[in-house]
C-alpha cells in the first residue's frame, strides 16, 4: 500500500514537473519582444503618411500635392455656425460650408457644399444671394457641379471679387435652394481668411 502511494505520487510530481518546463518552453514572448518584432515588420510596409490640416481662427487649410503631376491644390473652408432642419426623407440638421480652391490647372474656385440634402435651382436663374456683414444683399451666378453630385455648386465667375469680400467680412449670410425645400439661410464666420493665392 505505501509503496503504491510512493508510486502514485512519484508519477504525479513527474507530470508536474514535465507541465512547467513545456510551460516555460511554450511561454509567449514578452510584450516588448513582440512589439519590437511588429516595428520590423512595419519598416518593410511603405504607409502612407497624410498631412493634417492647419485650422486657424474659423478656416481649415489644407495642401494636397499630386505627385505624378507635381501640383498642389490649396483648400480654405469654413462651415456654418447654424443648422437648418429639412423635410422628410433627410434627417438631422443640414450645414453649409464655402470651400475657396486654387490649382495650377483651375486657379481660384468658390464653391459651396452642403453635408445633407440637395442644393437647387432652376437652370435659367442660378444664384446664390450672399450678405457680407452689414452691407447690401448681393447675388452671384452659380453652376452645377460637371460630376453631377448635387451636394456642390461653384461660384460661375466673380471668384476673386468674391475671395476678396470674405477677407474683408466677419460674418458671410448665404441664401441658397434646396430641392423640395425653398430657399434656406447660413450664417458663416469668415473673419481671417488668409488667402494668397
Amino acid at each position: 500500500m505505501q509503496k503504491s502511494l510512493k508510486w502514485a505520487l512519484g508519477i504525479f510530481f513527474t507530470f508536474m514537473a514535465i507541465s512547467i518546463i513545456y510551460g516555460f518552453i511554450a511561454e509567449p514572448k514578452p510584450i516588448a519582444e513582440s512589439k519590437q518584432a511588429t516595428e520590423k515588420e512595419a519598416d518593410l510596409v511603405e504607409v502612407p503618411v497624410i498631412e493634417e490640416s492647419t485650422i486657424i481662427n474659423n478656416w481649415q487649410y489644407n495642401e494636397s500635392v499630386d505627385e505624378m503631376r507635381g501640383t498642389t491644390t490649396y483648400t480654405a473652408i469654413t462651415t456654418s455656425r447654424n443648422n437648418v432642419h429639412l423635410s422628410s426623407p433627410y434627417t438631422g440638421g443640414t450645414d453649409l460650408s464655402i470651400i475657396v480652391r486654387h490649382s495650377d490647372e483651375l486657379n481660384n474656385e468658390v464653391l459651396v457644399v452642403t453635408n445633407n440634402g440637395q442644393l437647387w435651382c432652376e437652370y435659367r436663374n442660378c444664384i446664390m444671394t450672399v450678405k457680407f456683414d452689414d452691407k447690401d444683399i448681393e447675388q452671384y451666378p452659380m453652376s452645377r457641379a460637371a460630376g453631377g453630385s448635387s451636394e456642390a455648386m461653384f461660384l460661375d465667375g466673380s471668384e476673386d471679387i468674391f475671395i476678396n469680400k470674405l477677407k474683408d467680412s466677419k460674418t458671410t449670410m448665404l441664401e441658397i435652394g434646396f430641392y423640395n425645400n425653398g430657399d434656406q439661410q447660413f450664417t458663416l464666420d469668415t473673419e481671417n481668411l488668409d488667402w494668397q493665392h
